[in-house]
């Protein structure tokens, strides 16, 4: 049976979709090498991956990916992409042919992967004879097997895998025979380059929903930089207790390859354990020993490691009680600061690390995945190992790793935690974050960074050398990002907590929470995080207290001239508080109350938006999903503190500052807008002119030869001379309808000029009302045009809104004016403009549809483009005026303008003279709210 390696690419393209793949699939579709831009070009259009951030991919992503995979890619001497060995491809497709195959039969996830593997294994080496035909007798097959694998490897895992091959029928042993026997003209893959590709493919990560491959793997570029930090001695021990599938094992074995080093490894989950032997014999490990066991108790006495790289598992528990019995000989080490008995149960990750000190020899060497907490935490467990590894001198560095590295399988952030027994006199600790490197980016330095922890020397700004005596003062914390951005103080520095009382916000039942009337409650989304001193008081507060008898006893009411800041998101929102009665805030907000006398409150936030405090709060951020930093970390965080005359000639010169680049930035704005505008009514004014120039030249020639020839001129008249002739009385029409044009952008224009926010009288009307006045102005031209009002079931007090009345009619008419001048010509029947109301599902706005189903937008249209711009496509068509207009308007009422796109949504009209359906091409959202 021959394989086709294309097509099968193709059957499981769904399942295996990783960057790589798809350049191979682009590459083998394509028949020749192609360069990074063609291909991310292909990628995208084809959606054969997609980016988790939904971003397109780049050409410099693909470089990036092929680089990292040069067993399989690499690019030519004429700077394109080509594959580098079409046999691996040819194992590649097999090892997923199978799993599609069998993913459906009687066999577990796991056993099937097994089974892929081995028969890609038994493939590669690829036994002399010819398949032989298939007969319904499995005796004969299984005899076939058993004599195939004994001649290969007596090995655990070839049993295992005859054990399985006991599991299946006739005709599917008769199908693994067919896949064993590849194309003979493929050429025969060297055990270096096929030991790679089957490490990679085990352990690659699978986008199927319903098909996780190896969902606890470790991605490879960790691995790599995991494995390629320390070198054993000749004939040294390898050990990794979490082995999964072996892949970082596997690394470290090919790192010290030279050094002839023996390898043990174990895991508690079986079926990994068999396919980490698997790869170790696929990678050529002559003196491998893997074991079924728990990590945390089933090993006993110390393996004597010389190296041990490993990912611990996240997220379970495990007994102190176990671990203490599992190591009595380490107790000594282990155990001298509490570790034994500071609780009862320890998290896995921490017990990982016990794990690892226990079972390294004298000498011995270690890197360990752990999750960050581990090395800021406060829990007694975390600080009591951090001080262990510092006070024994044993930890060699921190690196933290890229934020997500390890998603999809868990979004906890990490870092490598490395553990040296042979430190000597070293008193500095490497620290390095790379945590905000993306992964491509990670993958291109990390040699760099290892290059630069063997020098002693720092890369870049990344990485620092600590001393001992340093982390010991800082609580022996080992998070890089704090030693990075440790400030350098004098006695003019104070921390937050010498310098105010602080507390946090209060809990309180969504239930007890209202928005109308009590004791407000303020909330992160109330602060301000623009740059200057920010204020806020009782008054604007949108939540408030329902029952102040529930709450508990002497809440902590803000006290006044509070600075309020947040301790969840990316920005700090520092605002002062100015309190006009009692009010409480949410929990995620710190409330900061200092002694006027010593620190005046706007010195402090013009210190809270400076550079040196805001690079403290960043090394106390931590997590992904939500950043956030604790009330107890920001206690520590240092500000200069002057005596009080300078603070208040600082604060003067700071909000000066502000408010001039506010200033700035504003009026830019404002000329930018101005100059949009001028454009606007330029090209608008310039769509009536020229054809009325066109008719009047037109008019001009036609009279000038009725005198010349003496004729009678009548209305009835045709002129010659134009594309499509037309009757002097619709040239007529059409010079007063440009005319009527020009009037109308004419006053448009000065409304916009004239338009000014702060001075705009607002008053409760009825919207239907309003739109009903734009409409009864425009009645000429909508003789023609279906105009429908929709209110639903609305009550006639859901439609009283406080609204500047002009502004609402101007925008309604400027709607309908540009709905029949640009939207309809005479292939569109009936022209219909639609205005539907709805209360918004929360009830807090009243939602105008603005819809008409004229000609959609072009392709290339951008709505932030027309608001501001006038662009209504690619070829900058129509005005400014509209888009520009409709929006200041509707930001005017603190509303919000939407463009819903020409979905081709159908509507439906039912009134008396009317009732049909018809398809929305223009689809406009205004979002006006009841309380101004």
């Amino acid at each position: 049976m021959q394989i086709d390696c294309t097509r099968l690419y193709h059957l499981c393209a769904e399942l295996i979709m990783t960057l790589h793949d798809a350049i191979i699939q682009v590459l083998l579709d394509a028949n020749t090498p192609l360069n990074s831009g063609e291909i991310a070009n292909i990628v995208n259009n084809r959606k054969l991956f997609i980016r988790k951030d939904g971003q397109l991919l780049s050409s410099g992503q693909v470089t990036a990916r092929v680089n990292n995979y040069p067993e399989l890619l690499r690019i030519g001497t004429d700077g394109k992409v080509e594959i580098v060995n079409r046999a691996l491809h040819g194992f590649r497709v097999t090892y997923y042919h199978i799993i599609n195959r069998f993913k459906r039969s009687r066999l577990s996830d796991e056993d099937i992967k097994f089974l892929a593997a081995c028969t890609i294994y038994v493939s590669w080496l690829h036994p002399d004879g010819k398949p032989i035909r298939y007969n319904p007798d499995k005796p004969d097959f299984m005899q076939y097997f058993s004599d195939l694998v004994a001649s290969l490897h007596p090995r655990e895992a070839m049993r295992n895998y005859l054990s399985l091959l006991e599991q299946l029928t006739a005709f599917e042993l008769h199908e693994i025979q067919q896949y064993i026997h590849t194309p003979p003209n493929i050429d025969k893959v060297e055990t270096q380059t096929f030991g790679t590709f089957f490490n990679d493919l085990i352990n690659e990560y699978s986008r199927s929903d319903d098909w996780k491959s190896a969902q606890s793997s470790t991605p490879a570029i960790i691995s790599k930089f995991a494995s390629s930090i320390y070198a054993i001695n000749r004939g040294g021990k390898i050990f990794d207790p979490f082995v999964g599938y072996g892949g970082t094992l596997i690394q470290a074995f090919r790192y010290n390859f030279h050094r002839d080093p023996k390898i043990v490894a174990g895991d508690i989950n079986m079926p990994a354990l068999q396919m980490a032997e698997m790869n170790a014999l696929a990678n050529g490990c002559g003196r491998e020993y893997f074991y079924h066991k728990n990590a945390f108790t089933d090993w006993g006495n110390s393996i004597e490691a010389d190296l041990i790289v490993t990912v611990p598992p996240l997220g379970s528990k495990v007994s102190m009680y176990g671990l203490h019995n599992a190591f009595k000989e380490q107790d000594e080490v282990l155990f001298a600061t509490g570790l034994a008995f500071a609780s009862n149960e320890v998290r896995s990750d921490v017990a990982a690390v016990i794990v690892t000190i226990a079972h390294l020899n004298a000498n011995g060497k270690a890197v360990v995945i752990v999750p960050n907490n581990i090395l800021f935490s406060t829990a007694t467990i975390n600080a009591n190992l951090r001080e262990l590894l510092v006070s024994k001198n044993i930890v060699d560095g921190v690196i933290s790793l890229p934020q997500g590295a390890f998603r999809p399988v868990h979004s906890a952030s990490c870092s490598a935690l490395l553990i040296n027994f042979d430190r000597r006199n070293e008193q500095s600790v490497f620290f390095c974050d790379m945590s905000q490197q993306s992964m491509e980016a990670f993958a291109t330095e990390y040699l760099q960074v290892i290059d630069t922890f063997k020098k002693k020397t720092e890369y870049k700004t990344l990485s620092k050398w600590v001393h001992i005596h340093d982390i010991e003062r800082n609580d022996y914390n080992l998070d890089a990002k704090r030693h990075l951005n440790e400030l350098v103080v004098d006695e003019s520095f104070r921390t937050v907590s010498e310098i105010a009382t602080l507390f946090s916000g209060t809990g309180v039942p969504k239930s007890n929470i209202n928005r109308e009337k009590g004791i407000p409650f303020l909330q992160v989304g109330d602060l301000d995080d623009s740059p200057g001193l920010n204020e806020i008081d009782f008054n604007k507060a949108e939540y408030f207290i329902s029952d102040e008898t529930q709450l508990p006893k002497n809440p902590n009411y803000i006290p006044d001239r509070a600075v309020l800041i947040t301790k969840i998101g990316a920005n700090v929102k520092a605002t002062l508080y100015k309190n006009n009665g009692n009010a409480l805030c949410n929990p995620n907000i710190i409330v900061i109350k200092t002694d006027d006398n010593f620190v005046l409150p706007e010195y402090l936030i013009t210190q809270l938006q400076s550079e040196y405090v805001l690079r403290q709060i960043e090394a106390i951020r931590h997590g992904s999903a939500v950043i956030h930093f604790s009330q107890a970390d920001f206690a520590k965080i240092r500000i200069k503190i002057p005596p009080i005359d300078e603070q208040r000639m600082f604060v003067t010169s700071f909000y000066g500052r502000r408010l001039k680049d506010k200033e700035i930035v504003e009026g830019e704005k404002q000329e930018e807008n101005y100059q949009n505008i001028i454009a606007s009514i330029q090209h608008r004014i310039a769509q009536y002119i020229s054809p009325v120039a066109n008719d009047i030249q037109n008019l001009k020639n036609y009279y000038q030869r009725k005198a010349k020839d003496m004729l009678p001129v009548t209305l009835d008249d045709r002129i010659s001379g134009r594309e499509n002739a037309a009757t002097i009385q619709m040239t007529f029409e059409r010079l007063q309808d440009n005319l009527r044009g020009i009037g109308d952008t004419f006053t448009l224009m000065r409304d916009v000029l004239s338009f000014d926010d702060r001075n705009t009288m607002k008053e409760l009307v009825n919207v239907v009302d309003l739109i009903t006045e734009a409409s009864k102005s425009l009645e000429d031209r909508l003789s023609n045009v279906i105009f429908h009002i929709e209110k639903g079931k609305l009550k006639e007090s859901d439609l009283l809104l406080p609204l500047a009345s002009n502004q609402i009619v101007e925008l309604l008419r400027n709607f309908i004016i540009n709905s029949i001048r640009h939207g309809f010509d005479e292939s569109i029947s009936p022209k219909v403009i639609y205005i539907s109301l709805n209360k918004a599902k929360k009830g807090q706005d009243l939602e105008l549809h603005l819809i008409n189903n004229g000609h959609p937008f072009p392709d290339g249209f951008s709505f932030d483009d027309f608001i501001s711009y006038g662009n209504k496509g690619t070829t900058s068509d129509g005005s400014g005026i509209g888009g520009f207009l409709m929006k200041r308007i509707v930001d005017n009422h603190n509303g919000k303008l939407t463009w819903e796109g020409g979905k081709g949504a159908t509507f439906s009209i039912k009134r008396e003279d009317a009732s049909f359906d018809f398809i929305a091409n223009i689809h406009f959202k205004i979002s006006l709210p009841y309380i101004n």
